[in-house]
């Protein structure tokens, strides 16, 4: 299951359909702009960077269990720079 479908579902939906109908061009085009911010979800142990941007986005999915654990402050803020988007509200 992609870590990333669950922030940049539409997205990867329409990547994966532009791949299907033909669109090749377009298809690359949205993979360019999704492969950074796929990396930057696994800057992380996983589930961490995804759970923090789901939880910031208003959905409740908790925290991390053990032996992973939740991000900080600090690097809600770098995951978001490198996201592209907005900082975590603190």
């Amino acid at each position: 299951i992609s870590v990333a479908s669950h922030i940049y579902g539409s997205q990867i939906r329409e990547m994966l359909d532009d791949l299907e109908g033909g669109d090749y061009l377009a298809a690359g085009a949205l993979q360019r702009q999704l492969t950074p911010k796929m990396a930057a979800l696994f800057m992380y142990p996983s589930p961490s960077p995804v759970k923090a941007v789901l939880n910031d986005q208003g959905y409740e999915v908790g925290d991390c269990r053990l032996p992973i654990l939740s991000l900080n402050s600090e690097e809600k803020a770098t995951l978001y720079r490198a996201l592209g988007t907005k900082e975590a509200q603190a």
